[in-house]
């Protein structure tokens, strides 16, 4: 099965995990996805709404990927003096650029290493 279809007909999620394996994470099937998807294959969307709704699809992508990495438990300590038990990344994240195909994503990846 080609993962591109012309016809854009929605994939069924177990035919998906069946031909790419438990690695692949599938976001949530839900009416803002679906909203976003409606504007990026639109021909009546121009090129800046384009770029703002594709950047707000691949935000959700990145955060969903990000959810993988490894957390550990941390302390903070609030403006308040409260001690607040919370969770930080284990380990470093790195994206890599894919040229011709993640360009896209290097703005947004490039935005969440800042935080």
């Amino acid at each position: 099965m080609d993962i591109v279809d012309n016809d854009i007909r929605p994939w069924d999620a177990k035919d998906i995990k069946e031909q790419f394996g438990d690695s692949l994470t599938l976001l949530p099937s839900n009416d803002n996805i679906k909203e976003l998807q409606t504007i990026l294959r639109d021909k009546n969307t121009t090129r800046s709404d384009f770029k703002f709704y594709a950047d707000r699809l691949i935000r959700l992508v990145i955060e969903e990927s990000l959810n993988k990495l490894p957390f550990t438990d941390c302390e903070v300590v609030t403006p308040t003096g409260a001690i607040y038990k919370g969770l930080k990344y284990g380990a470093g994240n790195c994206g890599v650029s894919i040229v011709r195909s993640g360009e896209a994503m290097e703005q947004v990846c490039v935005n969440f290493q800042e935080i």
